[in-house]
Order: C-alpha cells, then structure tokens, then sequence
C-alpha cells in the first residue's frame, strides 16, 4: 500500500483481510523447492487485459510441394505464443525442444521486460526463474500424453532447470544427460567444462516404462538395399563391409560376442548341456569375416582361441586363458545377423569378435565429434550465412546432430509427428526435423517460436532465414548444398485488448481467420463471401462464417462439396454447436468464436498467475 495515502477503515480491513487470506495459502503450500523474489513479468501481464491473435505474413510463405505439411515460425514474445497455442495445439505437441537462454551473462543477450540481464544483476536468478516458470507452466498443455519436453541447459542454471521441471511436469521421468559439445574445454573457475546437459521429461506411462522403450532400430535391411543399388555387380561380403563402415561407431556395441560365463570345464558334457550350438569358428580372411563355421563336435577343445589355416583365421569362443566359453549367439543367430559383426584385432594372428546391437539404447552421456557446437552449430551457421560479418553470428547454436538425435530416440517411427521449439534463436530444430524428413521421406512438421524486437529482429534475421535457405538450397564455399523440400509460414503474434462488448467481439472475430487457418493447418481460400470464408484442406476444409443468420447460404455451399469441414460460426455463447448446420451430413464439427479463443486466453493466465 501506499504510504503517504490515507486509507479509509473499511479500505484498511479490506487489506487485512487480504493478507489473512494470503497467509492461509502459503501455509498450505509445501515448505520445499524453488522460492525466489519475483519480478512482475510484463508479458504475463499483458494477458490480464488483451488476447493474442495470429496475423500472416504472406509475404514470407514459402511452398515448395503441394504434398507437404506448413511447418511455422511465429514471431512475437514466447509467452504470447504459447498462450495462443494452448488453444490451436492443445496435445496435439509430440516433441518440446527448447534451448533457453543460460543466464550466464558473459556476452549472451536476453531480455526480462525488455530490459537485458547481466551479470550483475542482483536479480538475474529471480529474472529467469520467472521468466522460466510462466513458460514452463503455459508449454504443459500442449504435450499429448505420450509427449516428452527436452531442455538443453549448461551447469549456470541446471540445479533451478531441475527444480522447476519438476513442478511443472509432474508424473514425468527427469534425466539429466551430459553432452560433450566442446572437447577442448571452456575454462569456469576450477575445471575447463567440456560439456553441458541435455534434459529429458518423459511422462510416466507403460510406453516409456518399459526397458527398452528407447531404443532405437538400426535399419539394418534398408541400408544393405541402399547400398546394393549402388553397388549392384558387389558381392554379399562387400555389402556387409560397407555397411559395418556406415554404422556410426557411437552406435556400435563394443562388447565381445563371446560370452563371460566360464563352462564348467573343458569337456564334452559342459557343451552339450543346451549350448552345444553355441560352440563354433568364426572364419575370417583379409580381415573380414568370411563365414560362421560349423558347430564343433563335443570331443573337439581348441587349444587357444585363434587357430590359422593358409589365409583363414579360425575365431572360437575361447578367453585368453585357454578357457572355453560360448558365443552370446547360436550358430543360426550369428549367421542371420553376420552383418552385425567385427572383428577385433588383439595382436598379431589374434583376434576377437565384436557384435552390434540390432537395437541401440541411448547411454547416459552424449559424446562425439558431431556434437561439437563448433563444428555443426556454429561453422554450419556460417556456411549458411556467408553475409554476415563474425559480430553479426548467432552465438552459441546447437550441433545439428545433438538436436536431431534427440528428438530422434521419440519420433524416429512418427513420420507425421509436431516439434515445438518456442526458444527457436537460430533454427537448428526446425532444420532437424527437415533433416529427418529428407532421411526417411517424413511429413513432420515443426512450429518455431522466436522474438522480434529492436535490438535484435531474430526471427526474421535467423530463424526464418535459416529455414528459408535450408529449404531453397545454399552454398558451402564452391559446393551446392540442395534444398529439402517443405513449406513455411509466418506469422506474428498480436495482442488485443479484451472485447467488453459484442462490437468488439466482432472486430475481434474479423481478425481471427489466421488463426483459425493456423489452427487447422489449411490456408487455400476458394470462395470470399461477405458472410462466410471457405478454405480447403487435405484432411478436411473448413468454414468461417461471420453472421450466423446467413448460414443458410454457407450451408447450400457446403452441400455442394464432397469435403468433409469444420465449421467456425461468429457467435458470443462458448458451446461449439449449431442446429442448422447438424442435418448437414459434410460437416463433421462445430465451433463458434471467439468467445472459447478469449477463455482460453483468460484460464491460461490464472493458470500462469497462480
């Protein structure tokens, strides 16, 4: 209250009564996690008193193949963002990959109230949890239920990431995994950190729970046809050459084929106790496997676990104590899954044999070349962007090869699933999700959210930028890089201020056809009228009529067409019904507007507010 004020007795108990309130609230909450001084976020505030709307920008649409789904990029403050997306894309998200600023103040910029963050500012922790928090809290209806939210975060913030990941995504699984992204090291203090985190918040479901939920399938038959068309005159064993040579070798598993268990002895009996098919040579020959051997007799012991004939190397599951052991694999395993092996060279005229696994678990720790962010963040930017000058480079983006494999390990097999990225800076998400589609022929989609403000217009400048040319195609020095055919939209987000009238709705509900396009990815008008819009879609068409009087004329349209529609009817009740559209058997849902938009925007910032 104001001090220099006088207040009124009853002014004096209403404010005493208040903070009672307020005092019985927080004793109820629980007496742990983050607390922290709480700076007003004018974003939030916006909300109390304005509704955020979609507007395109026409001119930035790009539509390269009428087969294709609308990727996006909408521009404005995140929060405005995800407030309008809880309404268009309410679980409908697969993946959230955000990268958010670090708040480490050494030349990074970020803005809280428009006002950038440094490093000595006493309240920059404060700053960012908020900032963070209200983001955090608008991003987790958008989730399906199978949905997972990856954070990318270094050491600065990571114990607070952890904090307020928990108390948005409750019933999620949290795994906090390194990734070495800088081998030569970055020197903080006491040790040169080599690497930051990549956060995973998976939900708590029979999918994710059980053990190998996460692992993913090598294609292991597409790539051998792969190569074979290239190769067509090579023989089986050049093929599985090639194909060990294309595996990644992070992807590879190390361990021997042969397996620890010692036999009880070295005699006949022990073998042919149920693993007598697990007994054989492995042949090799010019340092390729040529062949998986015949299961040996039961009186047959090897006396060591290389024996060579001419040219040939005989492998058996032998240690180097002259124990027999067994193969992990049975002779007719090992033969169907040849391919899968590699050989070990131990020394000279010894070697041993490697197996790969079919499937492959993501291990706790991200480590290898291709998650420098020198290398596939940064330089990639610059191949990308050969115009700008060395200031004028977007600091501190993301290996391509991170962000991909990320979200790889959630929506390898979803070739229709939706990324969202409402941090999006350079656009390296965008440019994943393009990358998976140009590898498997996807139809996956991405909505990009990034600012554009005075001090930097990065969603023009970077993000939309760098999607533009990743789908035009660009030049590495002499060399082409193609393009990757997609399509692209672009819009802005906008803010208006809460209708308190009906004339008011209506000016609101002129402006709403964007976002209703956005909303169900279609955007071809076919027929203008003074009271109804008609667009068409590839899954349905959709209607958007402005005077629910004249939905007779709509409805004689709609009749006329063999397309299924969802019908938007201008109208201030929030059920989304209209009785003389029911008897309509093309029209397969209604909504009316804006009224359900506005709820939607007032729930999100109670919610926020809360």
């Amino acid at each position: 209250m104001n001090n220099n004020k006088k207040y009124s007795a009853k002014e004096l108990l209403e404010h005493i009564k208040n903070l009672e309130e307020e005092n019985a609230h927080l004793k109820k909450k629980k007496k742990y996690g983050l607390v922290w001084d709480l700076p007003k976020d004018d974003r939030l505030i916006e909300l109390e008193d304005n509704i955020v709307l979609l507007s395109e920008v026409k001119k930035r649409s790009i539509h390269s193949d009428n087969s294709l789904p609308w990727n996006y990029v909408l521009e404005g403050d995140n929060l405005h963002s995800l407030a309008i997306l809880n309404h268009t894309h309410p679980k409908k998200i697969d993946v959230i990959y955000i990268d958010p600023p670090y708040n480490t103040g050494e030349g990074e910029k970020w803005a809280y109230n428009n006002k950038i963050v440094n490093k000595d500012d006493g309240y920059k922790h404060s700053k960012w949890i908020s900032m963070m928090d209200s983001r955090l809290k608008a991003s987790r209806g958008l989730l399906k239920e199978d949905g997972v939210l990856i954070c990318a975060i270094d050491e600065h913030e990571l114990p607070r990431t952890l904090l307020l990941l928990e108390e948005n995504y409750k019933n999620y699984h949290i795994h906090s995994v390194p990734v070495v992204h800088n081998p030569k090291g970055t020197q903080y203090g006491q040790f040169s950190n080599i690497h930051e985190y990549a956060i995973f918040v998976i939900p708590d479901i029979p999918k994710y729970n059980d053990k190998n939920a996460l692992q993913i399938k090598k294609d292991i038959e597409k790539t051998r046809e792969d190569i074979s068309k290239i190769l067509k005159s090579a023989s089986d064993e050049e093929v599985m050459t090639l194909i060990k040579k294309f595996f990644p070798e992070e992807l590879i598993d190390k361990r021997s084929l042969r397996n620890s268990n010692k036999l009880e002895g070295n005699n006949s009996g022990a073998r042919a106790f149920g693993i007598s098919r697990t007994f054989f040579p492995i042949i090799i020959e010019d340092n390729n496997i040529l062949e998986i051997g015949d299961v040996c007799e039961d009186n047959f012991h090897p006396a060591k676990a290389t024996i060579k004939e001419g040219n040939r190397y005989y492998i058996y599951p032998v240690d180097p104590g002259g124990n027999e052991r067994k193969w992990m694999w049975s002779k007719e395993i090992a033969e169907k899954n040849i391919d899968l092996l590699s050989i070990k060279k131990l020394g000279k005229d010894s070697f041993d044999i490697h197996r790969a696994k079919e499937y492959i678990t993501p291990k706790s720790i991200f480590s290898g070349s291709k998650y420098s962010a020198s290398e596939h963040g940064t330089k990639l930017l610059q191949k990308i962007f050969p115009e700008l000058s060395k200031d004028e480079q977007f600091d501190y983006a993301k290996s391509i090869h991170l962000v991909k494999d990320c979200i790889s390990l959630f929506i390898k097999d979803k070739k229709d699933a939706l990324v969202l990225d409402f941090f999006a800076g350079s656009g390296t998400t965008a440019h994943a999700v393009l990358e998976m589609n140009k590898d498997d022929n996807g139809f996956r989609r991405s909505i990009m959210c990034s600012t554009n403000d005075e001090k930097e217009p990065i969603a023009e400048k970077y993000t939309y930028k760098r999607i533009e040319r990743v789908i035009s195609g660009y030049k590495d020095g002499k060399k082409d890089v193609p393009g990757i055919k997609a399509n692209l939209k672009y819009f802005k987000t906008e803010l208006h201020p809460l209708p308190r009238t009906d004339g008011m709705k209506s000016l609101i509900a002129k402006k709403m056809t964007d976002t209703i396009c956005f909303e169900n990815n279609t955007f071809e008008k076919t027929i203008e009228d003074k009271e109804f819009l008609i667009f068409e879609g590839s899954n349905h068409s959709i209607g958007i009529i402005f005077d629910e009087l004249k939905a007779d004329k709509f409805s004689k349209e709609v009749s006329k067409s063999p397309a299924e529609f969802k019908a938007y009817f201008m109208s201030f009740i929030a059920e989304d019904f209209f009785e003389e559209l029911d008897s309509i058997p093309q029209i397969i849902e209604c909504r009316s507007f804006p009224v359900p938009l506005i709820n939607s925007i007032n729930r999100i910032y109670k919610d926020l507010k809360a």
